[in-house]
């Protein structure tokens, strides 16, 4: 048999589009994926940032949650297996950053989410710190209460650049990376197009003061 053909497309989330079927192998880890593929993936999202960095590749980052690869849904504690052979996501991706330093990430666009969240390990490579000013709050989740606190952040989406508040997860047992709608959905219609498979952020001409 001959060498397969690698197939590039036009970028990675391109490239996750048409390939996310094949993210089973890589279920409770993190991956970065080019326009052509995965190159990495640990169980720990600062290894693959750290690595992926370095490559100079354009990268995104994304958490294969374990319920996207079996396609079950979860509605509190009972699992109940989805209809549909492909399950589709909404994923979708951009760049977010410090004053310092900005990484590609692939996030869930949750409109369920009243905020933006990230991982304890993604916060950290950013270069977050808890300030004296800052207040640990509590969030509800199955399993129990969860810490974080809320750091204003910058949004690159489509190029379009803008601040929003992000909840820092305080546990590293928590890997869950959302986009939620405070501010982002004040700025962009956001249109889900499941039989396309694709997500719209169309700019809005508003200020967000």
């Amino acid at each position: 048999m001959g060498k397969r053909q690698e197939i590039k497309y036009n970028s990675p989330s391109e490239w996750l589009k048409n390939n996310r079927k094949s993210l089973g192998i890589f279920a409770g880890e993190w991956i970065a994926f080019t326009n052509s593929g995965v190159i990495l993936h640990n169980k720990s999202g600062r290894i693959v940032a750290q690595e992926a960095r370095k490559t100079q590749l354009d990268y995104s980052l994304k958490y294969v949650h374990p319920f996207e690869v079996p396609r079950v849904i979860r509605i509190l504690p009972i699992r109940i297996r989805s209809l549909k052979n492909n399950k589709w996501q909404p994923d979708y991706s951009l760049e977010l950053s410090t004053s310092k330093i900005t990484e590609k990430l692939t996030m869930l666009v949750d409109s369920g989410a009243d905020i933006s969240i990230i991982p304890k390990w993604t916060g950290e490579d950013l270069g977050l710190k808890i300030d004296e000013n800052d207040y640990i709050e509590k969030a509800e989740g199955v399993n129990g209460t969860v810490d974080y606190v809320i750091k204003n952040l910058t949004f690159n989406i489509d190029g379009h650049i803008f601040k929003a508040p992000v909840g820092w997860i305080q546990t590293d047992e928590v890997e869950d990376i959302l986009l939620g709608r405070e501010v982002v959905f004040d700025l962009f219609d956001v249109e889900f197009k499941q039989a396309e498979e694709i997500i719209i952020f169309k700019k809005r001409d508003v200020v967000v003061i």
